[in-house]
């Protein structure tokens, strides 16, 4: 009897599958910090695809490079299911964004966001994934949390992602929070 292997996975695999995973933990456990090889290019690389569009206003040449070479629609903000921006610079296209309908929630944007980690205002999470009460710390104006409180009415808004260099965090629609 034969043996049958299956076929090893290429490099880029093996990287999409890692960020993959950091993304999926990132979301399920929101607050916590995961390693993430790539920054927001290997998140553009991971989630956007053929069938994807995304909207993005960074300098990041590397993720533009990679959301270019993807085959993904470009679309404006109202319109994008991926949606990556830098820091609070850009805040007020958030408003834009899509927080999916009632029959489908899943039609909401997915923000991808660029900052800081160890600047800002202390926000205090709670919810699913979060053992009681988490407070971190995300360089971004306090126009995008109000934003987002008004945004998110489960299941309707985003789950965001917040990418530090080779770090990410995620927040999901579910978490509560408040502003310190």
């Amino acid at each position: 009897m034969e043996s049958q292997t299956s076929p090893l996975p290429s490099l880029y695999e093996e990287k999409t599958q890692t960020a993959f995973r950091s993304l999926m933990l990132a979301l399920s456990y929101p607050g916590r910090l995961y390693a993430l090889s790539g920054g927001s290019a290997v998140v553009a690389e991971t989630l956007v695809d053929l069938e994807a569009s995304y909207f993005a206003i960074s300098q990041d040449s590397d993720l533009q490079d990679v959301l270019r070479l993807s085959g993904a629609k470009e679309k404006h903000a109202s319109k994008a299911s991926y949606q990556f921006y830098e820091g609070g610079q850009s805040i007020h296209h958030i408003l834009q964004a899509p927080i999916g309908t009632l029959l489908e929630p899943d039609q909401a944007a997915t923000l991808i966001i660029k900052t800081n980690f160890a600047n800002g205002k202390v926000v205090r999470l709670s919810g699913p994934g979060v053992a009681k009460y988490m407070r971190i710390q995300i360089d971004l104006p306090e126009d995008f949390w109000n934003i987002r409180t008004e945004a998110v009415r489960y299941p309707l808004g985003w789950d965001v992602f917040f990418v530090d260099g080779e770090r990410v965090m995620g927040l999901p629609r579910t978490t509560r929070l408040e502003v310190m």
